[in-house]
């Protein structure tokens, strides 16, 4: 037969097999796994820029040297709309992130995510969403390419060394 104090220990499991203590584990793996989920949905997030940012400068590399076989093979002067032309109504399909020609003294003014054209530059610019995966870091986060008339098709390169998540945007 049990006594008193012991039926009451042999009722009251411990701490370790305890409902708060098993509810806790939930909360912390839970916590866990939302963390996990996070840093990688931001990961992809700056892929995804990375790889808009690499498209965009690939989609305007082309667009101009399109138009500069165009303008090549219509024997045109090579002295026409070329080097202090904005390369961004080039584009097909057109950049719907583009906001239009904006000074780099009001590059602040544009909302991130947008690409910029500016005419005494000569250059165009792209406000980041994601600064954190920029370097060198700067504010705003803003990349500028100028635009170089070599005597062939325009050349649209880097005005500074830029990585993206440890990659080189070129």
């Amino acid at each position: 037969m049990h006594t008193q104090s012991q039926y009451r220990q042999q009722q009251r499991p411990s701490f370790w097999h305890s409902r708060p203590f098993e509810w806790g584990v939930v909360v912390v793996v839970l916590a866990a796994i939302g963390g996990v989920f996070t840093w990688q949905y931001q990961q992809t997030e700056g892929q995804a820029e990375y790889a808009a940012i690499q498209s965009t400068l690939g989609n305007m590399r082309t667009a101009l040297l399109l138009d500069f076989l165009q303008r090549s093979a219509t024997a045109r002067a090579l002295a026409a709309p070329g080097h202090d032309q904005n390369p961004f109504p080039l584009l097909t399909p057109s950049a719907d992130n583009y906001v239009g020609e904006v000074p780099m003294a009001e590059q602040s003014d544009v909302e991130p995510g947008n690409w910029m054209f500016d005419a005494q530059c000569v250059c165009v610019g792209y406000r980041a969403r994601h600064p954190q995966w920029l370097s060198p870091a700067k504010d705003p986060a803003v990349l500028w390419f100028k635009l170089t008339n070599t005597g062939g098709p325009i050349q649209v390169t880097a005005m500074h060394h830029y990585r993206w998540q440890g990659q080189t945007i070129s």
